[in-house]
């Protein structure tokens, strides 16, 4: 009895294997993130701590040469996966034109990400150089952790293909399973890390190890499938000029946005306020962050199901997984919330010392009010994409605009505080437009099928 009871509530609840590897990964993070907390408010400073965060926000401009073509590669190859099915090592049988045109895809990126890792390196070990030597000098030794940041940020580039071709191959329970152990592992290097006195290094040699364990991963459980891409295919070419780049140059705009929306805020507490505001803004983030991503997972695990969907051109069970998933992440964010802003309510005066790297619960309140409206737009973004479509490229660029420009100002007058407001203005002068793209495009790819309505 209590079984089945279980079983109905992880139905209704939408936990199918996916998601529930998906949760493990965040609940890892949350049982974690405080023990990691705790080891960098006793082993950094909160000058070391602001350039922890730093260090993040700066290497996130591989956005600019990523251009979201993982995203890409997942949509196009669950569309041809939709003819295909895996043998019991692992290879990829079925149609030979969608194998054909999948081994294309394949090919050009794995050749798209080692070019995009090369200009990479040379970037950020110059930009960021001169970044952190033209900001405030607090005495911390950057450089070398900056540098070993920067070769382990291009090798996860030359990552991604393997990563997002298994995903559009449906394969997100078992890469969720990946991440859950290369969660474990990482925490536990983490610890043994900041206990040793690594400093600032704690960061670059959790990732290059984390690495190490996905590359032997897929050497050895997933040498089949990438086998099939070995020789050149013959049967049927995915075109980069006629079917990715039309949907790749709209998403490559809008993942460049993408920086100005979430990435740029530390950087600019960095440089107007210091390295110390810096870290309570990047701490509390990375908080909220940690919510997004568990909340994301009810959405983020049915993209290649989305792409399938729509090959087979099945639009009632894409509005039913669709509606499923999205009810359930924003549902999640709003309760993840709440519990994150009251966890902290009780903690702070129990531990004083959080205040000196907690940014507070307004500024929380107001990053989480985003989260949750932001959930809600990535869901509709993840569902016109498995369309191959585009649609929230200028909205991206305008937010952008608008949300640095912002942030520029009134953090200079206000600092983390100011950061907050202007993030937050950002997002209620956008969230109405971008619901309405969604409402009109919607209805115009699914044939006049409103996914808002029920029936």
């Amino acid at each position: 009895m209590p079984l089945k009871l279980a079983k109905k509530i992880a139905k209704t609840a939408g936990l199918d294997r996916s998601v529930r590897w998906s949760l493990l990964v965040q609940g890892m993070r949350l049982l974690t993130g405080p023990v990691t907390m705790v080891l960098m408010l006793k082993y950094l400073t909160p000058e070391m701590q602001g350039y922890a965060y730093a260090f993040s926000s700066v290497l996130a401009i591989s956005i600019f040469l990523e251009l979201g073509f993982s995203q890409n590669i997942l949509q196009f190859a669950s569309h041809e996966f939709s003819k295909l099915s895996l043998t019991a090592d692992r290879k990829l049988s079925g149609d030979v034109v969608a194998l054909s045109r999948l081994t294309s895809l394949a090919r050009l990126s794995f050749k798209y990400y080692g070019i995009a890792a090369v200009l990479f390196v040379l970037v950020t070990i110059f930009g960021g150089a001169w970044f952190f030597r033209t900001s405030k000098d607090v005495g911390v030794a950057w450089e070398l952790p900056w540098l070993m940041a920067c070769v382990g940020s291009a090798l996860s580039l030359i990552m991604n293909p393997c990563w997002a071709l298994l995903e559009g191959c449906n394969q997100v329970a078992e890469i969720a399973r990946l991440r859950f152990w290369i969660s474990f592992v990482s925490f536990v290097l983490t610890v043994i890390a900041y206990m040793s006195g690594c400093g600032l290094y704690v960061g670059p040699i959790v990732a290059l190890a984390s690495l190490a364990v996905s590359g032997g991963y897929f050497i050895i459980r997933w040498r089949g499938f990438f086998s099939n891409f070995i020789a050149k295919p013959t049967q049927g070419i995915i075109s980069w000029k006629k079917e990715i780049w039309p949907f790749q140059w709209r998403i490559g705009v809008s993942w460049m946005s993408g920086y100005l929306l979430f990435s740029i805020v530390v950087p600019i507490i960095f440089r107007q306020v210091g390295p110390a505001a810096a870290g309570k803004y990047g701490f509390t983030m990375s908080l909220v962050n940690t919510v997004a991503s568990a909340s994301g997972s009810w959405s983020t695990t049915k993209l290649p199901q989305f792409g399938m969907l729509v090959a087979q051109e099945d639009w009632l069970g894409l509005k039913k997984l669709w509606r499923q998933s999205s009810i359930h992440a924003l549902l999640f964010a709003i309760l993840g919330s709440i519990v994150m802003i009251s966890a902290f309510a009780v903690l702070s005066p129990i531990f004083p010392m959080l205040e000196d790297r907690y940014a507070g619960p307004l500024v929380a309140s107001m990053l989480c009010a985003c989260m949750v409206a932001q959930n809600f737009i990535n869901s509709c973004a993840y569902l016109l994409r498995a369309f191959k479509k585009e649609p929230y490229m200028w909205p991206s660029v305008i937010g952008a605009v608008i949300n640095a420009t912002l942030i520029w100002v009134f953090t200079s007058h206000w600092g983390i505080l100011g950061s907050a407001i202007g993030y937050s203005l950002c997002y209620l002068l956008m969230f109405y437009p971008t619901y309405y793209i969604f409402k009109i495009k919607q209805l115009e790819f699914l044939g006049g099928i409103n996914l808002m309505k029920r029936g």
